[in-house]
């Protein structure tokens, strides 16, 4: 049996960061969320969803990269492109 305030403070922090992520994280992670999901688990499916290397998560970066092109960016800006690659991959 658990202390009820360990119980709840598990809960707090499961909270508190779901609503630190962005709305593309909460819903990548949507498919682990149940009743037992906890702070730490959550913690640990943030950093698989983020740190991920495996085929699937290389090759939608891949895909990612290949969809972006330059023309998405005002005047053609190089610098904004490349800064919004490093930001993101």
């Amino acid at each position: 049996m658990t202390d009820p305030y360990d119980a709840q403070n598990l809960k707090w922090t499961r909270q508190f960061l779901f609503d630190s992520l962005s709305m593309k994280q909460q819903l990548h992670l949507a498919k682990y969320a149940d009743g037992g999901l906890n702070g730490p688990m959550l913690w640990m499916y943030v950093v698989l969803e983020n740190q991920s290397d495996s085929w699937l998560a290389l090759d939608m970066v891949k895909q990612e990269l290949a969809a972006l092109t330059l023309t998405q960016y005002p005047g053609e800006n190089v610098k904004a492109c490349t800064q919004d690659i490093d930001v993101k991959y």
